[in-house]
């Protein structure tokens, strides 16, 4: 996940494109599923099988959020006429919407840890 975003931010200077609002709210989605990742695997360390579990779902709603904005940014593409301009943000914003696929199965290893240990 770490690589992706550090490729990501090297893509964005690489092809001189600040952030727009929707790369602003897919990070910070990944931040918050980052965040409630790290508070699962705390409560895998705890034996926490549960607090474990509810963080990892909080993480996989946070990648369900960003691909919703994913496909919101997007749809908004279409009405652009620069097309490198349009090429550019696409290839950022999947790159954003596959570290989330990341993101999404982190948490499912934590799910599936829980169901090994009990």
């Amino acid at each position: 996940m770490l690589n992706n975003a550090k490729d990501a931010v090297r893509e964005a200077e690489v092809m001189q494109t600040a952030p727009d609002a929707a790369i602003a709210e897919m990070a910070g989605e990944l931040a918050e599923g980052t965040r409630h990742l790290a508070d699962a695997f705390a409560a895998l360390g705890r034996n926490g099988s549960t607090l474990a579990t509810e963080a990892a779902t909080r993480a996989a709603k946070s990648q369900s959020r960003l691909e919703h904005v994913y496909r919101r940014a997007m749809s908004g593409l279409i009405a652009n006429n620069d097309l490198r301009e349009v090429a550019a943000r696409r290839e950022l914003y999947r790159r954003l919407a596959r570290t989330s696929d990341d993101l999404r199965e982190v948490a499912e290893r934590v799910w599936y840890s829980v169901l090994k240990q009990s």
